[in-house]
């Protein structure tokens, strides 16, 4: 039933996501990032920061497909769980664990040694991300290189300020600067060295440490608004995408550098990965909707009671001939030899409701975390957040969402189903309802009331 719901909310929810007004409070608001990765994570603990570094290379690594991790819950060792959609090869999770042997060295050595050891987790980390970030680092940087000039013409139309303090203004945009230049040189290495390891290590170092001192700007409006006026159009978004790898790699090397505890895990050698093996292929799933199935539908979907069986129909063909404008319409197909309509929907479970399962027979006191490379979509977090609501269940947090409606979300093993299903249909409901509403209205035609507007 949860993907005939599902299917209901992406055909009259004007995009192909939703935002939910409980994230309000939880997530500085909404974010829809178009490059994937969550970036407003800043007010996170050091120990979720890390997590989402660690998410977000693996991710990187596999080609930039969804990865969720957790930290074991009451587990006296650093043990990670790892769910990804894609089956990582045993030599990506080799060299991934490579990663994690040489962060435990900058736990270890004296403060001479620090910053060469640092210096080999970053080399390491871009040798295995290589594919994914040279193709980045090559699109963005085609986006970036004809800005210099601009960017230089403004710095000096800064400095022939008179009587302003314009030093800060200045000093961004030589940083963005540095860092566009920077990008170019790591873009011609990559591009000429077909078949070596990419870049060299100088200029993979050069490009991390100008990223690193970008960063703080793309966090701030100002700093944004002055990088992005010095130029016809924006640099702000490409430098964001491109900074992913650095920031993932700075925040784990800063929270070792600053968490006693991690560092005495890392020393020890307490440090273990446990991967969930995906489902290799996803399942084909039709749905067939006639008039039994809409009523089951309508009672359990009370938003949908004055809705027949071909307006929600010609609903989902209306959202499905918009064609890649909503990327969620690739899973979803429709048979049209069938009587009555059947659409066929690519079923799958999502990374964070494997971890969820994975969990579900124990019993934790606290919430636990999950950390995701990709945001997580609205069911995932229709889930965590209807799991409060049942006794015996584990308590879950997840980042910030794009609330993205993917029909085919599978339910995962879990020992309250019937339960937790129930509460999602009615929180769901209540969400359609004003999709529907609104949909209804747009189709209403104009009329001119009394005065005359």
């Amino acid at each position: 039933m949860i993907n005939k719901a599902l299917l209901a909310l992406y055909a009259y929810e004007a995009m192909d996501f939703v935002y939910g007004e409980e994230h309000r409070h939880c997530c500085d608001g909404w974010e829809k990032n178009k490059v994937g990765f969550k970036w407003f994570n800043r007010r996170h603990t050091r120990g979720e920061k890390l997590l989402d570094a660690m998410a977000t290379i693996i991710s990187l690594q596999s080609g930039r497909r969804p990865v969720s991790l957790i930290r074991a819950p009451e587990s006296t060792h650093l043990e990670l769980v790892i769910a990804s959609a894609q089956l990582m090869t045993p030599a990506q999770v080799s060299n991934f664990e490579r990663y994690l042997t040489l962060l435990t060295k900058t736990a270890s050595v004296t403060d001479a040694l620090i910053d060469a050891s640092q210096a080999e987790v970053v080399v390491h980390a871009y040798r295995i991300c290589r594919d994914e970030v040279d193709k980045i680092v090559i699109a963005r940087a085609a986006h970036l290189a004809p800005t210099l000039p601009q960017i230089a013409e403004a710095i000096k139309a800064y400095s022939a300020k008179e009587g302003e303090d314009v030093s800060y203004e200045i000093h961004i945009l030589e940083l963005a600067r540095s860092a566009i230049k920077s990008l170019l040189a790591y873009r011609a290495a990559a591009t000429a060295a077909a078949t070596a390891d990419s870049a060299g290590e100088a200029l993979v170092l050069q490009l991390h440490r100008d990223l690193i001192a970008i960063i703080p700007a793309l966090y701030m409006k100002a700093e944004v608004t002055i990088m992005d006026s010095a130029v016809e159009g924006y640099i702000s978004g490409a430098l964001v995408e491109v900074c992913f790898l650095s920031r993932a790699l700075d925040d784990m090397i800063q929270a070792v550098a600053s968490d006693k505890d991690l560092r005495a895990h890392l020393r020890s050698g307490a440090l273990r990965c446990d991967w969930i093996k995906p489902r290799t292929k996803p399942d084909a799933v039709s749905i067939i909707l006639d008039e039994p199935s809409m009523e089951g539908l309508r009672s359990c979907l009370p938003a949908l009671k004055d809705t027949s069986v071909e307006q929600f129909v010609q609903a989902i063909d209306d959202k499905l001939k918009a064609g890649d404008r909503y990327p969620t319409n690739r899973g979803i197909a429709r048979n049209p030899r069938n009587l009555p309509a059947t659409f066929e929907v690519q079923e799958s479970i999502h990374c964070e409701a494997a971890l969820i399962a994975y969990l579900d027979d124990q019993a934790i006191d606290s919430t636990v975390y999950i950390a995701s490379a990709l945001p997580a979509c609205y069911a995932c977090h229709l889930l965590a957040i209807s799991m409060r609501e049942v006794q015996g269940c584990n308590s879950f947090r997840l980042g910030p969402y794009d609330g993205v409606i993917d029909c085919g979300w599978e339910f995962p093993a879990l020992r309250h189903v019937a339960e937790l299903e129930k509460i999602m249909l009615t929180k769901s409901d209540a969400h359609l309802r004003v999709v529907v509403d609104a949909y209804h209205r747009a189709k209403e035609p104009w009329t001119q009331d009394a005065s005359g507007w």
